[in-house]
């Protein structure tokens, strides 16, 4: 497969993996994940992705954007032109299976995070381990706001 595989759609976008969608002309691996969105949201979530990665630079808890990428290359047989996703602004610039190079469709490059979880697989949510007293999330929370007053302190 050379194009891009959908896997999973939102609110404002629809992510392509196993491979990515090809962003400009260079094709990324499949560590990578591409979203298409409209540009006004590609351009909230960089800079929202740009707060996340002060907090956690690693990427341990958090999947965020890593660059912007224009996507101007799909087809019927890789792709399948696009139409898994039915964002509006996505759909639109690729109809017919065309993307115009002045308006192409705009992407988000992530890290590939993994499977989906997918809870419909468990038939018992009262086993042991989903039973976490709220003292034992505190600990583990104290890091994330510590994080978020660093950022706010910069």
């Amino acid at each position: 497969m050379l194009g891009g595989k959908f896997l999973a759609q939102g609110s404002f976008g629809c992510v392509y993996g196993n491979p990515p969608l090809k962003c400009g002309k260079k094709r990324l691996s499949d560590d990578f994940v591409v979203k298409t969105m409209s540009e006004v949201e590609a351009n909230k979530e960089l800079a929202e992705g740009s707060v996340i990665s002060k907090i956690d630079p690693k990427s341990e808890f958090t999947i965020y954007p890593m660059r912007k990428c224009e996507v101007t290359q799909i087809d019927e047989e890789n792709d399948n032109c696009l139409r898994d996703c039915e964002i509006w602004d996505v759909a639109r610039r690729a109809r017919g299976c065309k993307i115009k190079k002045k308006q192409p469709v705009h992407g988000l490059v992530m890290k590939y995070g993994g499977s989906d979880l997918n809870f419909d697989n468990f038939t018992d949510f009262n086993k042991p381990v989903f039973k976490v007293h709220t003292n034992d999330l505190l600990k583990p929370m104290l890091n994330v706001l510590n994080g978020i007053y660093k950022v706010e302190m910069m």
